[in-house]
């Protein structure tokens, strides 16, 4: 599947449900993707900020709905 995003160079590539591997997403990046990701637990977040996918969204606890009707 790699070799098709260096082939095909798509503008982003987004990693979700599981964090990618180190050297995946060095591949990526060298075919000079924009990476974004999801994280659900902290330790995943703090992955994600080292490895530098970006843009880097927060959220909060509740999604922007049901934080405005609480």
């Amino acid at each position: 599947m790699c070799e098709l995003v260096e082939e095909l160079k798509p503008e982003v590539v987004s990693f979700h449900f599981g964090l990618p591997d180190q050297a995946l997403l060095r591949r990526v990046k060298a075919a000079g993707c924009i990476v974004i990701s999801s994280a659900t637990i902290v330790r995943e977040a703090i992955w994600l900020e080292e490895n530098a996918p970006t843009p880097l969204s927060r959220r909060a606890r509740k999604p922007a709905a049901i934080a405005a009707c609480s």
